[in-house]
């Protein structure tokens, strides 16, 4: 089906970032530096963050579970050309899962680049009386849909549980339950940033300043699924700026939590 002018279809979790991990893997496998069972728990975990929870299962991605497994299996690694050409096709057949895709604006997702793309999210400002000045509640200063707004939050409880610190919190399911399935990853490459979205201020924060806060500006999260113009705002993407936190909700354990990524 056609989609509408300006309107892309646009990976959460880019074909680059699929493909840099499968042959990064493969190469790891092949020279000895990891066992079958960890090249099988990374690339399992990387399927279902691409697959989720969708049934039934396309024929991309039993292909991609089955490739998965083939490659696990292999013993015998001489043949170099046999197995670039069968990670080709776990590539291929990740890259094509339609649950990783999703309609979105083409000019956002040109600047995502190949980063990961989420779905919807907030930034949030922790309350004052985190860094010793008073109040409770934290504030919305921007999401998806808004880039300059304020909302406060009540006891800085959002989505069901408290908020961590200031910093950009994933709002879209999908995009907790890829988080969640990606920390396999996380655990051999704790530094990798291949997962973290794409940040950037913006010059201007009236509304903020109307509140008395002490940052004077915004910061967005690229996204192909934001609601206003990519140049409509003056961000600036290669401006230095502290480093931001991202959140996702966790509902594993005895109630909901926010995960750092």
């Amino acid at each position: 089906m056609p989609l509408p002018r300006y309107k892309v279809r646009c990976h959460s979790i880019s074909y680059k970032t699929m493909e840099d991990i499968v042959v990064k893997m493969v190469n790891n496998l092949q020279s000895g530096k990891i066992k079958a069972a960890q090249f099988r728990e990374v690339l399992n975990a990387l399927w279902e963050a691409i697959v989720l929870d969708t049934t039934p299962r396309s024929k991309f991605q039993n292909m991609a579970s089955e490739k998965i497994e083939y490659l696990s299996t292999l013993e015998d690694f001489q043949n170099a050309d046999a197995i670039a050409a069968e990670a080709n096709l776990l590539v291929r057949a990740l890259n094509n899962s339609i649950s990783n895709l999703r309609s979105g604006w083409s000019d956002w997702n040109s600047s995502v680049q190949d980063y990961f793309d989420p779905v919807s999210w907030a930034y949030i400002v922790a309350p004052l009386s985190a860094s010793g000045g008073g109040g409770k509640d934290a504030k919305i200063l921007a999401t998806n849909e808004d880039p300059c707004m304020v909302e406060n939050i009540p006891d800085s409880n959002y989505m069901g549980a408290p908020i961590c610190s200031t910093g950009f919190y994933l709002t879209d399911p999908t995009d907790a339950a890829r988080m969640k399935a990606l920390r396999v990853y996380k655990q051999y490459w704790p530094h990798s940033l291949i997962f973290n979205p794409v940040a950037a201020p913006l010059k201007v924060n009236a509304p903020a300043m109307e509140q008395g806060m002490s940052d004077l500006r915004h910061y967005i999260l690229f996204s192909s699924s934001n609601a206003w113009e990519l140049q409509s705002i003056p961000y600036v993407r290669n401006e230095r700026y502290p480093t931001i936190f991202v959140y996702y909700l966790d509902d594993e354990g005895s109630a909901p939590h926010w995960q750092r990524v």
